[in-house]
């Protein structure tokens, strides 16, 4: 088997065994709810809240799914680059810490598939995070504010996923 192979392998595991490939799914996921259940029951909090003065009336425009849509990723654009880059920010300095890197290196393996598989295994959750929010989201969106064209949104996410 190559290098890159048997790390991405290693990778694999070591995601598996932190938790990252459970808990940064399920961190998209809620960010994916959050946003139409929050939008829809804005009007409802606000009442409930009761510090506005008497006779305050306001007037919550329904939005449109499509913007719903946009919200949910601009929340990934914030949040989500914020849980990966403090997910991830300290992989190889971790394991040049621990003394992982050292008994990598003592063998003949190249920077780059060390690298790569670092990298990779990094995009692979990424992915499935952002598309299972991202799905999740549009369920919500769907049973709260109304349908979007299914092949409209898989463009959508196809291009926010590259």
């Amino acid at each position: 088997m190559n290098q890159f192979g048997v790390m991405l392998k290693k990778e694999w595991r070591e995601n598996l065994r932190n938790y990252k490939l459970f808990w940064i799914p399920a961190v998209f996921i809620l960010l994916g709810i959050m946003e139409p259940v929050s939008n829809y029951f804005l009007p409802q909090i606000l009442d409930s809240v009761g510090n506005l003065p008497e006779g305050t009336v306001l007037e919550f425009p329904v939005p449109e799914p499509e913007l719903v849509m946009a919200a949910i990723m601009g929340q990934y654009q914030l949040l989500g680059l914020l849980i990966f880059t403090l997910a991830y920010m300290g992989t190889i300095a971790g394991e040049r810490k621990s003394g992982t890197a050292t008994l990598l290196y003592a063998r003949p393996l190249s920077f780059r598939a060390y690298f790569m598989s670092k990298w990779v295994m990094a995009q692979v959750i990424a992915l499935l995070s952002v598309w299972l929010g991202f799905l999740a989201g549009y369920y919500y969106t769907y049973l709260l504010f109304g349908s979007i064209d299914f092949m409209n949104l898989m463009r959508f996410g196809l291009t926010y996923s590259l």
